[in-house]
């Protein structure tokens, strides 16, 4: 977003609510700052906005530890859970703890960060 605010000569307070399609910016200008971010491929990225909506709109996720990522059972499962989960609204962080159980179990008593987030261990 800010290489969009100093290529348009824009604040990004403006691109981002551009972005997010908010009523508090003249249309010219949303549809001008929407144009450019289609045309330079623009992608929000993920981590950034959920870290940034963190304390007022906690992000959904499930992290899965799995032993390795080798296993045909390993990747089936998790193709599943991840399928499900994004029909709900999460998303899946996963892990591989090469089938090592110190790495599980630290990996897995670790306290979430918000009340949407649960760890799921495949041992």
């Amino acid at each position: 977003m800010r290489d969009i605010a100093r290529d348009l000569g824009i604040s990004v307070a403006t691109v981002s609510r551009a972005l997010n399609d908010s009523p508090r910016i003249s249309a010219s200008q949303k549809e001008r700052i929407q144009a450019y971010a289609k045309e330079h491929n623009f992608c929000p990225n993920v981590i950034g906005e959920a870290l940034r909506h963190t304390r007022s709109q906690p992000m959904k996720v499930i992290g899965v530890i799995i032993p390795e990522f080798v296993h045909y059972y390993f990747s089936s499962i998790l193709s599943g859970i991840e399928e499900e989960a994004r029909s709900r609204g999460y998303r899946v962080m996963v892990a591989q703890s090469n089938e090592r159980y110190d790495k599980e179990v630290a990996s897995s008593c670790r306290k979430p960060r918000t009340p949407d987030s649960t760890t799921i261990s495949a041992n």
